[in-house]
């Protein structure tokens, strides 16, 4: 039995203090068992493929745009037979890309709305 969950935030960087107040409530949950969270790259860094491929828990957070490298992101993860919980954000005004993108996804998950 594992004794680290692997958590991957997928997030545009719109939505960079949600991330963030994610990744600290989640380190918090009283468990025995420890977490490690890793997040879609912001200020160049690289896209962690094993990560996406390994999660235990996959969060895609979703707001005004789609970004780089979120839709990547999706298909490493369906391709590790993984499904990311889709959390779409309200009450902002989205581009035609996001609104396709939106749509695409919801042949695949439903979205949960925040």
């Amino acid at each position: 039995m594992a004794d680290i969950l692997q958590l991957y935030i997928s997030a545009a960087p719109d939505l960079e203090h949600e991330r963030e107040s994610l990744s600290r409530v989640v380190a918090e949950i009283p468990v025995t068992l420890g977490w490690r969270v890793t997040q879609s790259p912001l200020h160049g860094e690289l896209l962690n493929e094993v990560a996406i491929a390994q999660a235990d828990v996959h969060i895609l957070l979703f707001g005004s745009d789609i970004r780089a490298p979120i839709g990547l992101e999706w298909r490493l993860a369906r391709r590790a037979n993984r499904l990311p919980t889709a959390f779409l954000k309200q009450a902002v005004v989205r581009t035609m890309a996001a609104l396709d993108f939106i749509r695409y996804l919801e042949e695949q998950t439903s979205w949960r709305k925040f």
